[in-house]
């Protein structure tokens, strides 16, 4: 059982979501139902979402509250007028304790967010509780998960990807879902000049990566297939994802915003413009401590006889 929130504003679009919360909260779980009124003041005039909320919210959400608690789910609702949604959000989960939030999202580019804001990832980045996130595309709003799950954990070696196994081992063992463990090793060595690195060989990269992954495995209640793929890490993730069968990616985000993140770029939020199954995301808040997770990461190098000096090189 789990408390989870969703965020509607009345659209078809962000409905396509609660299957993904009804699935998450489970048969006893508690759905809270987020709504964003805004003010006519900060309307375009026309019939947007959010215009047909200010005007018709009573009735929609007795609509959606009452099939919610026909199908057996706990439910209540919260009503916002915060300029920010994803401030209300994040607020919102802190003020009722929720244990995960679910969003659906257009999934805009870098740039196109940057300069018109996404509230999803937005409220994934400040998060204290991991977030569901997933590409909804408007022509698909009636589509429905089926029961079969297939998790996907991208891993590298380092305690902070690792964040995401309890959470992953969890939902596989709620789900009855078999799980996939991918490790991307790179395919082109860097030169050592201006860095400094010894090259460390493909080959030994590769023996490194499925000793961990074998070891990693051991952590989940199901059998975990392991892949270690060599290229470039998103493609490949990418490319896993569809030819896996999988439905949910379940990993850690730093969760970067704004230009920083055009910048430096975002591993979930590429895979979140080019999948369309459910991303779930650990953002740094909902994590331990960065000190905690260098400690855990040594400890798991030295006990696969790594050494610090010893490179990852996963894009």
């Amino acid at each position: 059982m789990r408390r989870v929130l969703v965020p509607l504003d009345g659209s078809k679009l962000a409905e396509s979501i609660l299957p993904e919360a009804k699935r998450l909260a489970g048969p006893d779980g508690e759905i809270v139902v987020l709504c964003d009124v805004v003010s006519p003041l900060h309307s375009n005039g026309g019939t947007s979402p959010h215009r047909h909320l200010a005007h018709g919210i009573a009735a929609y959400l007795s609509e959606t509250v009452a099939q919610l608690r026909r199908e057996g789910f706990q439910t209540r609702v919260k009503l916002t007028m915060e300029f920010d949604p994803s401030l209300a959000i994040d607020e919102i989960a802190i003020q009722l304790g929720v244990d995960m939030i679910v969003c659906s999202t257009h999934g805009r580019g870098p740039l196109g967010r940057l300069m018109r804001g996404s509230v999803a990832w937005k409220a994934t980045t400040h998060s204290t509780v991991p977030v569901l996130l997933k590409h909804a595309h408007e022509e698909e709003y009636e589509t429905r998960p089926g029961p079969y799950r297939r998790i996907l954990v991208p891993l590298d070696g380092s305690a902070y990807a690792e964040r995401a196994v309890p959470l992953a081992s969890e939902l596989a063992d709620e789900w009855g879902a078999t799980v996939v463990l991918v490790e991307v090793v790179s395919d082109r060595l860097p030169a050592p000049w201006p860095f400094y690195v010894t090259p460390y060989p493909v080959n030994d990269q590769v023996k490194a990566a499925t000793e961990y992954l074998d070891a990693a495995a051991k952590r989940f209640p199901c059998h975990a297939a392991r892949h270690v793929l060599l290229g470039a890490i998103a493609p490949k993730l990418i490319r896993a994802v569809k030819e896996y069968g999988v439905t949910d990616v379940v990993m850690a985000s730093h969760g970067r915003t704004g230009l920083a993140r055009v910048i430096l770029g975002s591993l979930a939020d590429e895979l979140l413009q080019h999948l369309d199954c459910s991303l779930i995301i650990l953002p740094a808040l909902a994590v331990p401590a960065a000190d905690s997770c260098a400690q855990t990461d040594r400890v798991v190098r030295a006990n696969l006889g790594r050494t610090d000096s010893i490179p990852r090189f996963i894009n």
